[in-house]
């Protein structure tokens, strides 16, 4: 986990909007299609994921998001740390957030 915690994710360059009250939403629109021509499923980020998803910019490590977000609610680093990793990993997988692994490697 110590190693992960190093990579810098940046969001994926896909159609988003967000809400009035600041959630992030992904897949706009009913048949909205990646470039490859790929259905792209819907997703809502609540403020938090928004705010982490927010940070995903390429400059900042996936520690300092979680710092960030620690310091942000009062919450414990370390359970933040588990918590962000696991969002992020998410978020990849569903190809709305890019983590250039082989970068590290």
């Amino acid at each position: 986990m110590a190693d992960m915690l190093d990579f810098r994710p940046r969001r994926a360059l896909r159609p988003w909007s967000k809400t009035q009250d600041g959630i992030v939403i992904y897949g706009v629109g009913p048949t909205v299609r990646s470039a490859d021509n790929k259905a792209i499923e819907r997703c809502s980020l609540n403020h938090t994921g928004a705010e982490v998803w927010r940070l995903c910019d390429g400059k900042h490590r996936i520690a300092d998001i979680a710092a960030i977000i620690a310091e942000r609610y009062g919450q414990d680093p370390v359970a933040v740390q588990r918590d962000v990793l696991n969002l992020i990993e998410q978020l990849a997988e569903k190809g709305y957030v890019e983590v250039d692994y082989d970068a590290f490697f």
